[in-house]
C-alpha cells in the first residue's frame, strides 16, 4: 500500500514537470519568432527536457500493478469464496454425518427397544407357560389325592363290608353251633361242647379236596392262645389221609380263627386235641 503511494506520488511529480517543459518550449519558440522585429532583453531560461516514456512506463506499471492487484483481490476473493464453499460442503457433509449418526442411533434404539418387547413378550410367555405348568401340576396332585382318597375311602368300605360279613357268618355260625348246643347238651360237658363247636367250625370251614376219602379220620392238634387266636395247628400221628387232604384240614382250622372263646373261658386249654372227620 505505501509502494502505490510514493508511485502515484512520483508520476504526479513527472506530469507536472512534463506540463511546465511544454510551457517553456511553447514560450522559447514565441520570443525566437517575435524576436525579428523587438528583441527585449530577458533572462536566460534554460529548458529541461522531459522524457515521457518514463510517464508513460509508470503509469503502464502502475497499471500492471492495479491489474495485478486486481488479480490478486480475485484470486482471494476466490479462494475465500472457495474455502467458504468448502467450509459450507464440510459443514452440509458435518451436518449429514450427524444426521445420519442420529438416524442410525434411533434405528439402533428402536432395535433394542423392539428386541426388549420381544424379551419381555418371551418372558411373559415362559411365565404363562410356567403358571400353567404349575397349574395342570396342582390339577394333578389334587386329582391324585382324591382318587387316592376315593380308594381309600373304598378300601375301608370293603373291610367294613368284609368284617360285617365274616361277623354275620360267625353269628351265622354261632347260631349254628348254638342250635348244635341245645340238640346235644344233655350229652355232652361245656369242655366236649367247646370242643365239638370247634371241630364243628373247621369242618364248616373244609375246602374238601377230591383225594379226600369219606369215612376217614385224624387227630388235630392245636395251639391257641386267650381269645381263640391259633398259634399253629398240625395233625397228630397215625392219620392216614394224603398230604393234600392234610394241608387242607390244617388249612381250615387256619381259616377259623379266632375259635371260640366266649362262654368257654373256664374250659379253655392253649392246647386242644379234636377229631376231624372226612364225610
Amino acid at each position: 500500500m505505501n509502494q502505490s503511494l510514493a508511485m502515484d506520488r512520483t508520476v504526479a511529480v513527472l506530469e507536472s514537470l512534463g506540463i511546465h517543459a511544454v510551457f517553456g518550449v511553447i514560450m522559447v519558440f514565441g520570443l525566437s519568432v517575435s524576436s525579428k522585429t523587438i528583441k527585449p532583453e530577458f533572462p536566460t531560461i534554460q529548458a529541461v527536457v522531459v522524457d515521457t516514456s518514463a510517464i508513460v512506463e509508470a503509469r503502464e506499471q502502475k497499471r500492471q500493478e492495479e491489474l495485478n492487484a486486481q488479480r490478486e483481490a480475485a484470486a482471494e476473493r476466490r479462494r475465500q469464496q472457495e474455502a467458504e464453499r468448502k467450509r459450507e460442503v464440510e459443514q452440509q457433509r458435518r451436518e449429514q454425518e450427524a444426521i445420519e449418526q442420529r438416524r442410525q442411533a434411533e434405528e439402533a434404539a428402536r432395535i433394542r427397544q423392539q428386541r426388549e418387547q420381544e424379551r419381555l413378550k418371551q418372558l411373559e410367555q415362559q411365565k404363562e407357560d410356567l403358571r400353567r405348568q404349575r397349574q395342570e401340576i396342582e390339577n394333578q396332585r389334587i386329582q391324585q389325592e382324591r382318587e387316592y382318597q376315593q380308594a381309600q375311602d373304598r378300601r375301608r368300605q370293603q373291610d367294613l363290608d368284609r368284617q360285617r360279613q365274616l361277623e354275620l357268618e360267625r353269628m351265622q355260625q354261632l347260631a349254628a353251633l348254638e342250635n348244635q348246643e341245645r340238640q346235644s347238651a344233655q350229652e355232652l360237658t361245656l369242655q366236649q361242647e367247646w370242643v365239638a363247636v370247634i371241630a364243628a367250625i373247621v369242618r364248616q370251614n373244609w375246602r374238601k379236596p377230591p383225594t379226600a376219602k369219606k369215612g376217614e379220620r385224624c387227630q388235630v392238634r392245636v395251639n391257641q392262645l386267650p381269645g381263640g387266636d391259633v398259634i399253629n395247628a398240625s395233625l397228630v400221628a397215625g392219620c392216614n389221609v394224603d398230604e393234600v387232604t392234610k394241608r387242607s384240614i390244617v388249612d381250615a382250622v387256619l381259616r377259623s380263627e379266632p375259635l371260640p372263646y366266649k362262654g368257654y373261658e373256664k374250659v379253655f386249654r392253649r392246647q386242644l386235641t379234636f377229631e376231624f372227620l372226612v364225610d
